[in-house]
Protein backbone atom coordinates (compact mmCIF):
# COMPACT_ATOMS: atom_id res chain seq x y z
CA UNK A 1 0.00 0.00 0.00
CA UNK A 2 1.08 3.54 -0.92
CA UNK A 3 0.17 6.83 -0.71
CA UNK A 4 1.36 10.81 -1.34
CA UNK A 5 0.87 14.54 0.06
CA UNK A 6 2.46 17.35 -0.55
CA UNK A 7 4.44 16.79 2.66
CA UNK A 8 5.26 13.52 4.97
CA UNK A 9 2.24 14.77 7.40
CA UNK A 10 -0.30 14.88 4.46
CA UNK A 11 0.83 11.50 3.43
CA UNK A 12 0.69 9.68 6.67
CA UNK A 13 -2.65 11.60 7.45
CA UNK A 14 -3.84 10.03 3.85
CA UNK A 15 -2.49 6.50 4.75
CA UNK A 16 -4.07 6.89 8.24
CA UNK A 17 -7.52 7.81 7.28
CA UNK A 18 -7.04 4.88 3.88
CA UNK A 19 -6.06 2.28 7.40
CA UNK A 20 -8.88 3.53 9.56
CA UNK A 21 -11.57 3.26 6.81
CA UNK A 22 -9.67 -0.30 5.76
CA UNK A 23 -10.88 -1.24 9.63
CA UNK A 24 -13.79 -0.29 9.29
CA UNK A 25 -15.36 -2.01 6.24
CA UNK A 26 -13.64 -5.42 7.43
CA UNK A 27 -15.65 -4.99 10.46
CA UNK A 28 -18.52 -3.91 9.24
CA UNK A 29 -18.57 -6.84 6.89
CA UNK A 30 -18.55 -8.84 10.17
CA UNK A 31 -21.84 -7.61 11.08
CA UNK A 32 -23.62 -8.00 7.70
CA UNK A 33 -24.27 -6.57 4.76
CA UNK A 34 -22.88 -2.99 3.55
CA UNK A 35 -24.77 -0.22 2.42
CA UNK A 36 -22.65 2.46 0.70
CA UNK A 37 -23.82 6.35 0.30
CA UNK A 38 -24.98 7.30 -3.42
CA UNK A 39 -22.62 9.50 -5.06
CA UNK A 40 -25.55 12.33 -4.71
CA UNK A 41 -25.38 11.38 -1.17
CA UNK A 42 -21.63 12.50 -0.40
CA UNK A 43 -21.92 15.47 -3.15
CA UNK A 44 -24.89 16.99 -0.51
CA UNK A 45 -23.08 15.92 2.31
CA UNK A 46 -19.56 17.44 1.35
CA UNK A 47 -20.82 20.49 -0.47
CA UNK A 48 -22.16 21.51 3.04
CA UNK A 49 -21.58 24.96 4.18
CA UNK A 50 -19.63 24.67 7.74
CA UNK A 51 -18.51 27.76 8.40
CA UNK A 52 -20.57 29.75 10.67
CA UNK A 53 -19.85 33.13 12.11
CA UNK A 54 -18.33 32.09 16.06
CA UNK A 55 -20.05 33.75 18.73
CA UNK A 56 -17.55 34.91 20.90
CA UNK A 57 -18.18 35.39 24.82
CA UNK A 58 -15.32 37.71 26.90
CA UNK A 59 -16.03 35.69 30.39
CA UNK A 60 -17.24 31.84 30.91
CA UNK A 61 -18.73 30.43 34.18
CA UNK A 62 -17.06 27.95 36.31
CA UNK A 63 -19.71 25.53 34.92
CA UNK A 64 -19.02 26.24 31.22
CA UNK A 65 -15.15 25.99 31.76
CA UNK A 66 -15.76 22.41 33.56
CA UNK A 67 -18.45 21.25 30.47
CA UNK A 68 -16.06 22.53 28.18
CA UNK A 69 -13.11 20.49 29.51
CA UNK A 70 -15.26 17.64 29.63
CA UNK A 71 -16.49 17.86 25.89
CA UNK A 72 -12.38 18.01 25.33
CA UNK A 73 -12.22 15.01 27.35
CA UNK A 74 -15.15 13.37 25.61
CA UNK A 75 -13.79 14.15 22.20
CA UNK A 76 -10.39 12.57 22.89
CA UNK A 77 -11.41 9.50 24.44
CA UNK A 78 -13.74 9.36 21.25
CA UNK A 79 -10.97 9.67 19.07
CA UNK A 80 -8.95 7.39 20.79
CA UNK A 81 -11.36 4.51 20.40
CA UNK A 82 -12.25 5.26 17.13
CA UNK A 83 -15.64 5.70 17.49
CA UNK A 84 -15.43 9.51 16.03
CA UNK A 85 -12.54 10.07 13.01
CA UNK A 86 -10.64 13.29 12.67
CA UNK A 87 -12.52 16.46 12.03
CA UNK A 88 -16.61 14.96 11.50
CA UNK A 89 -18.58 14.67 14.54
CA UNK A 90 -19.75 17.01 16.95
CA UNK A 91 -20.54 17.13 20.73
CA UNK A 92 -23.11 18.97 22.73
CA UNK A 93 -23.72 19.50 25.93
CA UNK A 94 -26.67 21.82 27.17
CA UNK A 95 -25.32 24.61 29.51
CA UNK A 96 -28.69 25.66 31.26
CA UNK A 97 -32.10 26.23 30.03
CA UNK A 98 -31.55 28.54 27.15
CA UNK A 99 -28.13 27.42 26.15
CA UNK A 100 -26.08 24.82 25.08
CA UNK A 101 -21.81 23.98 23.63
CA UNK A 102 -21.48 22.47 20.84
CA UNK A 103 -18.25 21.31 18.76
CA UNK A 104 -17.60 22.60 15.48
CA UNK A 105 -17.41 19.98 12.43
CA UNK A 106 -14.51 20.25 10.00
CA UNK A 107 -12.24 21.25 12.44
CA UNK A 108 -8.85 19.45 14.27
CA UNK A 109 -9.53 18.46 17.53
CA UNK A 110 -6.44 20.72 18.43
CA UNK A 111 -8.23 23.65 17.73
CA UNK A 112 -10.67 22.74 20.65
CA UNK A 113 -8.00 22.37 23.30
Amino acid sequence: MATGGIDLLNAFHKLETLEFCAKTIIQAKRIGEITTLTEEQIFDFDGRKTSLPEFEVTEHTDKELELRSQIVDILNRSCERFLMISTEGVVSARLDENSFLITPTALEEEVLK
